[in-house]
């Protein structure tokens, strides 16, 4: 008797690709053997599901046919597999167009079986109506256009693609046939964020990148590729995708389209799908003309001797390989590949694809007639985040040192790509999950002051060490949309290649770090929080009562710093933990909307009201503070959304009062901190009753009684206390603060401290250069290292 539970468990334990085709092609053999009719079917829909998703969509396509027999043959099937078999089919559909070696009359023969099967089963002719104007779009447009409206006569079931697939489709065609406004319509659920999928809104972000990218638009072109590449990431999914970014980059980011094309190259040249493959190599082809119209421009040599080359077949030379030679190798594979699919197709539609050109950028003083077409946009370029490493002055470390330490460290959930060094320095790059990571670390000799501001606990003496050390030594790094897991690896390279570091300073956000914190960092992927990515800048005027306030590091995640402007020197701390909060909004949703749109909520007086970001006024009197320093595109002005409408939020009446701003409510991570303290509190008492400490201290949650919350409208008050003892079990603590809510208490008083009572806590162990906290101790009970 024929046992499908093995087969199961050693398919679910395989790595999806080539792996778990290959264990499922041996299920397949084995249900064969046994004549089990059920299993042949069920494992040769797992194949069909495998390739279409993780390996190559064309063994799908020939391996169908058999699916469709077995089907057929066996009628018993029909109760269990019909929904599988249409679910296939419809796979089948969408991607047998993509290879000019299915013929068109096995397409329209395909989609006529699908069309009967359907109508067999009851079920809407919605998805054959949907998938078959997607083809004819490329084929014959008005056709096209015929099966677009019976799509829209069709009701939807359970068969139809998800809502944000067809809202997708809807705009799609809407560009195919030429109506852009129509088409922004359209996509609204989709640019607003109501609507979302797997592939959505990656694939409608390209699509938008590219229809803006040759109407002449590169403003919007890079404003939707920006977000394309956020969520694509050169994943061998969205190839198609990647072409039009490296396109887009040809144009506005050559040195940025060259890191994405040799990160996917690779994925290029194990892609067997013409359609995508002819994308990708219309756009590299674009970059390439680029590059080398650059390096001809500047004098410089056209060959590059990046190991990635290596992979095509072209001649390779001492200098390295031409890219003369990468471009025309990628103008051929594109036109071929257009050539044969509209062969296939009977038309022209690939050929003018590739015969499009990019419109030079249109210079702010030609169009300052035009009236823009949207609000100003939420997102820049990202800027390279610069960590500086400070050793201790007797130690140096050499490049070659360097890149011994790196092979030797190479991460278990990493690929070694590059490790090079130079006089110029070391290069780095490793691949993880399909992705590449490329840093650069340069030592420099240099006494110029450094700005930074020691948190986190960082000793004043071993600030001042990793100060006066000349030998300074830079790790260039990009981050990514997954901001917090890139600053974890950026850490993870630093612990690795500089073990004897006593510090680290982000000179972007301007934070100086300790050795222990950047090794907890490096360690634990997700200790990062957002308020570690970005910092707060204050400049203030006790004269004029002015204090202006910036984010410091929002640029590097390539979205807009925000400003505050007109705060006092009474609010201005109100003002920082305004702007913090919403940077940390924004952080942790990876953008920053367009002007004047929601991104964060604050409540007043139990009263919601709401963050948005607008352009710097231009009637700021020109003696302020806001008005002298130095601004530009990259930067906004945090706005409050009020009854009385959108202001400033320095000037609003509402936050007069300090004590108005209701934290409680809308600081999710205020409430996350203190929960993780009463949590972690029992390492706390472990900790104090075994290990030798210098200090420890914790923050202590007091309720005020009912008159005193009417009184001073507030109910709980955080007030720091120093431990001195812990006896037979209980916590001894002597009150650093004092409240006018609780006259009661006095400072030096000792109090025994309840563990519920903990809000927050540290404990300094002897010899270490930093204290312990509730969030460390989290991340070291999760891996039983407490």
């Amino acid at each position: 008797m024929f046992t499908a539970d093995p087969l199961i468990r050693q398919i679910g334990e395989t790595e999806h690709g080539a792996a778990r085709l290959a264990a499922i092609t041996e299920a397949i053999r084995e249900a064969d053997n046994a004549s089990a009719h059920y299993w042949r079917f069920y494992f040769r829909f797992e194949a069909i599901k495998e390739s279409i998703f993780h390996d190559d969509a064309f063994k799908a396509i020939l391996s169908f046919p058999e699916l469709l027999q077995i089907f057929d043959t066996h009628p018993e099937l029909e109760d269990d597999f019909s929904d599988d078999m249409l679910c296939a089919f419809k796979w089948i559909l969408e991607n047998s167009t993509h290879f000019y070696q299915v013929s068109r009359d096995q397409i329209d023969r395909n989609y006529e079986e699908y069309k009967r099967r359907c109508e067999r089963y009851g079920v809407s002719l919605r998805v054959y109506h949907m998938k078959r104007c997607s083809y004819l779009l490329k084929v014959d447009k008005e056709a096209a256009r015929a099966e677009y409206e019976a799509f829209h006569h069709c009701k939807r079931d359970g068969y139809s693609d998800c809502l944000a697939c067809e809202t997708h489709f809807d705009m799609k065609v809407a560009l195919e046939l030429g109506d852009e406004e129509e088409a922004l319509r359209i996509a609204k659920p989709i640019l607003d964020g109501d609507q979302s999928c797997a592939e959505i809104p990656h694939c409608t972000y390209a699509r938008l990148t590219d229809h803006y990218l040759y109407a002449g638009d590169l403003d919007e072109a890079a404003y939707y590729g920006e977000l394309c590449d956020r969520y694509t990431r050169g994943d061998a999914e969205f190839l198609d995708a990647t072409g039009i970014l490296l396109a887009l980059y040809s144009a506005v980011d050559p040195a940025r389209g060259w890191n994405l094309f040799k990160q996917c190259l690779p994925t290029y040249m194990n892609s067997m799908n013409p359609t995508q493959r002819l994308q990708f190599a219309d756009g590299a082809f674009r970059l390439m003309q680029t590059l080398v119209g650059i390096n001809q421009e500047q004098g410089d040599s056209t060959f590059s001797k990046a190991p990635v080359l290596a992979a095509l077949p072209l001649e390779k030379t001492a200098e390295g390989i031409d890219l003369v030679q990468v471009r025309d190798y990628f103008y051929r594979e594109a036109r071929e590949a257009g050539e044969r699919l509209d062969k296939r197709n009977g038309s022209d539609y690939y050929a003018q694809q590739l015969s499009r050109t990019i419109v030079p950028v249109v210079h702010e003083a030609q169009a300052l007639d035009a009236a823009p077409k949207r609000p100003l946009h939420g997102l820049t370029s990202r800027v390279p985040c610069v960590l500086l490493a400070s050793l201790p002055e007797d130690v140096s470390v050499s490049y070659e040192q360097m890149q011994e330490r790196v092979k030797a460290g190479v991460p278990e959930d990493a690929e070694l790509v590059n490790c090079t060094t130079d006089e110029k320095g070391l290069f780095v790059s490793y691949r993880r999950d399909g992705r590449v990571y490329d840093y650069a670390l340069t030592v420099i000799q240099t006494e110029d002051e450094v700005n930074a501001n020691a948190v986190e606990d960082l000793t004043e003496e071993t600030f001042a060490r990793m100060l006066a050390n000349p030998t300074r030594y830079f790790l260039h790094c990009q981050i990514g949309d997954k901001a917090q897991l890139d600053y974890h690896f950026a850490m993870e390279l630093l612990c690795t290649v500089l073990p004897e570091l006593i510090g680290v300073i982000d000179a972007i956000n301007q934070h100086a770090y300790s050795a222990d914190w950047v090794r907890f960092k490096g360690k634990f992927d997700a200790s990062v929080s957002p308020n570690d990515l970005f910092g707060l800048h204050l400049i203030g005027d006790q004269e004029k009562d002015e204090v202006w306030i910036t984010t410091l590091g929002l640029n590097v995640l390539g979205i807009r710093e925000l400003e505050v402007h007109f705060a006092d020197t009474n609010n201005y701390s109100m003002m920082a933990d305004i702007l913090d909060h919403a940077a940390a909004q924004i952080v942790g949703q990876g953008m920053l909307p367009d002007e004047n749109t929601d991104f964060g909520i604050i409540y007043i007086d139990d009263e919601p009201h709401h963050f948005r970001w607008e352009r710097k006024p231009d009637d700021l009197p020109p003696d302020s503070i806001a008005a002298q320093v130095p601004s530009d595109a990259s930067s906004g002005v945090l706005m409050l959304e009020t009854d009385e409408g959108t202001e400033l939020v320095a000037k609003s009446q509402l936050l007069a009062n300090a004590e108005s701003l209701d934290y409680g409510n809308t600081n999710r991570e205020f409430h996350r901190r203190i929960a993780l303290a009463k949590q972690t509190a029992p390492i706390l008492l472990e900790a104090l009753q075994s290990i030798p400490y210098e200090r420890a201290g914790v923050r202590l949650e007091l309720r005020l009684s009912e008159e005193q919350r009417k009184k001073f409208d507030y109910g709980i008050e955080l007030l720091w206390a120093e431990v001195t003892e812990v006896r037979d079990g209980v916590i001894y603590a002597a009150l650093k603060e004092t409240s006018e809510a609780l006259p009661e208490l006095h400072e030096e008083e000792l109090l025994t401290v309840d563990p519920e009572q903990i809000a927050a806590w540290f404990f300094h162990p002897q010899g270490a250069e930093q204290p312990i906290g509730a969030q460390d101790a989290y991340y070291l009970l999760k891996e039983g290292q407490a």
